[in-house]
């Protein structure tokens, strides 16, 4: 590093082509996020050099290399060592070629602030840079905070020297683009800037920059890929996301998988920019690991002042297609288990993702939203598998594949062929961990085998008989002392039952939507159980791998109408499920150990909250619970269905018990096995024949 790195301001003089007397205009490296000290992968000391020698490698050789921050993982001296130990290697950065560097928000993990800041420091440069390359400007923003998203990312001196030097460069480079470097992306520009695709985003800059359509921003912190299409944007401005150089990640909600999809750990990316005689400004995309251009190319038009922003309002149309007479094929492995095998769709960008049902008729029984695995250029599959397991037994089916690009087109759906499941014989499931059964006066209580004690906050919920389902349901009022409790702090079988595999089960209604509500759920920073956020949006949480896994339905819930929710963590098939009314409503891959609240105040079950440290539920429910149960297994879909299927059989103390049964005639149980006539019955529902009318009863033993 020369002593112009030590400057505010920098300066590349301009160069003269040889024997032409023409000015020359930059060319200069973009990349961010090579986060020093991560272990993602083979690690930055692999593929940040890598990544370094296939850009600054090509030619003509460029003037710079700008580092947009999350230079570190956690801005630690020893990280910044690494970096320097890379940067300084003439092998990975030639002469001529000056690095610039800004801080991100890992680099500000430090308790200490004013450390992280003089670790920052011992790399020669100040938090912010006005710099001159061959007679354009060029602004670096550092961060001041840890944070992800939001205002306040930014102190008020960065505000300031941004306001200033573009200023500044509007005065002194009239006409011309002017370059600026901030970690996080400018709130709704850039693929991962909005709310709906993970708001990695702030709005310190926005009345700033929207003064100056001839602002170019480039931002990492996402980790989003810059191959797909939304990672240039133009609006009151240009705004670029630079990827990452360190590993990739998309939008949550978008794939069954999660945000960090297949070889997520196999992706740098980064930029190379040329600025035109002509006042153009061209952009080569680069996968840095597999040293691949992705194309095409973008080219940001002069002059700089807006009229000429061609990647503006675009909405991607058309949407994809598949290859004429294309199928998904289906291969069954199991007598309710298939794989559905398909190739990839066409799309005049890029193909986001994929929504593969199985369709009994009309009715969805079961699907899954597959990454296309874009990001990986030449090394993406042909062809994409996506296998389906508890599918209901004996019925006949079709797979169907929608190709969804990366602004939400879908393509018409790939439909295969019918196939059929065996049938398979289900036995209704017990629910041994957890089975609520309520009685008059707001009693409570556990009929499972544990016979769990269930106690009441210290407002009491009301109870009345539910003439729908022939039994006594709970009703609470929508404050937080209103719940039930069944405590697992003490009980090995119930966490034995989260950590290797359970299911929870609940049939109720909602009187309000305005805001969260949980009818059963054992959540705090770690648990598992149900949510609804305002608007009523079905959803399951578990914390499995470090963090909550969470299923967010297609499907919300409305007001004054009964629903039955069953989450299912299955974790020898590592599966997250929710099913809504006897349907899949979703499901996703887990791996990983089940997480407990960290705080064992925290460990209980709530009905009509979820739990908390203190003696209130949180999310409390403004409504009613008719069942509430929790199985010690995985169930399956095809007992999920049962369960639905009867939900109007009474049990519990719904009913009183058979009292003088001779000469009545006992049928059958519910279950469909014959049963002895005497009255030395075991306890179960029953159909009681007598005077030429059957009628459900119950035996209490």
């Amino acid at each position: 590093m020369n002593a112009a790195g030590l400057a505010v301001l920098f300066s590349l003089s301009p160069l003269l082509g040889k024997g032409q007397g023409v000015v020359e205009t930059p060319r200069f490296v973009v990349m961010s996020d090579v986060h020093f000290g991560n272990t993602k992968g083979v690690g930055p000391m692999i593929k940040v050099p890598k990544a370094l020698k296939n850009l600054l490698g090509k030619t003509p050789a460029a003037d710079a290399i700008f580092i947009v921050g999350d230079l570190t993982d956690s801005g630690t001296a020893a990280q910044y060592t690494q970096l320097k130990t890379v940067f300084n290697d003439k092998a990975n950065i030639p002469d001529g070629v000056e690095a610039y560097y800004l801080m991100g928000n890992h680099d500000f993990y430090p308790s200490d602030k004013e450390l992280a800041k003089n670790n920052y420091l011992t790399l020669g440069q100040p938090l912010h840079q006005y710099i001159k390359i061959k007679g354009y400007p060029f602004i670096t923003i550092s961060m001041n905070s840890s944070g992800n998203s939001g205002s306040n990312l930014y102190d008020a001196t960065a505000k300031q020297f941004l306001t200033d030097s573009l200023a500044r460069a509007a005065q002194d480079y009239p006409g011309k683009p002017i370059f600026v470097f901030i970690h996080v992306a400018p709130k709704n520009t850039v693929y991962g800037s909005y709310a709906n695709d993970g708001n990695w985003a702030t709005d310190d800059f926005s009345d700033i920059l929207k003064k100056y359509p001839q602002v170019i921003v480039f931002s990492g912190h996402s980790h989003y890929s810059l191959r797909d299409p939304r990672s240039i944007h133009q609006g009151d401005y240009t705004a670029i996301n630079d990827g990452s150089s360190t590993y990739s990640e998309i939008e949550p909600n978008s794939v069954n998988v999660g945000i960090h999809p297949e070889k997520y750990d196999n992706i740098t990316e980064g930029l190379i920019v040329n600025v035109r005689a002509n006042g153009d400004v061209n952009m080569e995309r680069w996968d840095t690991y597999r040293n691949e251009e992705m194309l095409p190319q973008w080219n940001i038009k002069a002059p700089h002042d807006g009229t000429q922003f061609s990647y503006k309002g675009r909405n991607g149309m058309p949407p994809p297609a598949f290859a004429v007479g294309a199928v998904p094929v289906v291969t069954k492995t199991a007598a309710t288990t298939c794989n559905v095998t398909f190739p990839q769709a066409n799309d005049n960008e890029l193909v986001h993702h994929y929504l593969i049902t199985i369709k009994e008729g009309t009715q969805t029984v079961a699907s899954f939203s597959k990454f296309s695995q874009f990001y990986l250029n030449s090394q993406m599959p042909q062809t994409l598998t996506v296998t389906f397991s508890e599918l209901p037994g004996g019925a006949s089916l079709v797979a169907e594949v929608t190709a969804i690009d990366s602004y939400g087109n879908a393509s018409a759906p790939m439909v295969s062929a019918p196939f059929t499941t065996e049938v398979v014989q289900v036995v209704r499931p017990v629910a041994d961990i957890l089975d609520v059964v309520f009685g008059e006066n707001g009693e409570a209580q556990d009929i499972s085998p544990l016979r769990n004690t269930i106690i009441s906050g210290s407002t009491k919920p009301t109870t009345a008989s539910n003439a729908t389902y022939n039994r006594q349901s709970a009703l609470f009022s929508g404050i937080n002392t209103c719940y039930y409790r069944v405590d697992y702090a003490g009980n090995q079988v119930i966490k034995d039952a989260f950590t290797n595999g359970f299911t929870f089960e609940i049939l109720y209604k909602t009187n309000s939507t305005g805001s969260t509500f949980s009818p059963m759920s054992a959540q705090e920073s770690g648990g598992a159980g149900f949510e609804h956020p305002s608007g009523g949006q079905a959803q399951f949480w578990a914390h499995i791998g470090g963090g909550y896994k969470t299923i967010k339905s297609a499907r919300s819930v409305a007001t004054n109408q009964y629903y039955h929710e069953v989450g299912v963590y299955d974790k020898v098939a590592g599966k997250l499920r929710l099913y809504l009314d006897g349907q899949d409503a979703g499901s996703m891959d887990v791996s990983g150990a089940f997480g407990f609240p960290n705080n064992s105040a925290a460990h209980w079950i709530a009905i009509g909250g979820d739990a908390n440290t203190g003696s209130t539920a949180q999310s409390p429910l403004n409504g009613e619970v008719v069942i509430a149960r929790m199985y010690g297994k995985a169930l399956s879909y095809d007992e999920v269905r049962l369960l639905y299927s009867s939900l109007t059989e009474p049990q519990g103390n719904s009913l009183p018990a058979i009292q003088g049964i001779q000469g009545k005639s006992l049928l059958r149980n519910l279950w469909g096995v014959p049963v002895d006539t005497t009255s030395n019955l075991p306890a179960g529902v029953y159909l009681l024949t007598s005077g030429g009318q059957t009628k459900k009863v119950i035996v209490n033993k």
